[in-house]
């Protein structure tokens, strides 16, 4: 297999806290090519593909940003996420980071 995440971190993305959320795909490396998330309502699932979209995308810019943050930031008027993807691709590991900032100063992603 020539690409293959190998772990996901999230830092007050939705349902994931101030503390850094990490999700290790190794655990699941069975050497299938399938992973497969299930659980209750509101514990996670799409919160985790909306930031694997905001990663690669940039669908997500100003009140639909501010929507992503967890609520206990989005309250506060002030916060920082980011969301980070390390991956093996031919061989080679590689990190992608995206991140935003938003409070009385405005807002900015990088």
């Amino acid at each position: 297999m020539s690409f293959q995440f190998r772990k996901l971190t999230l830092k007050n993305w939705l349902v994931y806290g101030d503390q850094p959320t990490i999700i290790d795909f190794s655990q699941f490396n069975s050497g299938r090519n399938l992973v497969v998330f299930h659980g209750q309502n509101g514990y996670g699932k799409t919160s985790l593909l909306r930031a694997l979209w905001f990663l690669f995308s940039d669908d997500y810019k100003g009140d639909a940003l501010i929507k992503m943050w967890n609520e206990k930031e989005r309250v506060s008027g002030e916060g920082e996420l980011e969301v980070t993807l390390e991956f093996l691709y031919h061989d080679e590991v590689w990190v992608l980071s995206k991140g935003a900032y938003f409070g009385s100063r405005g807002s900015r992603i990088s």
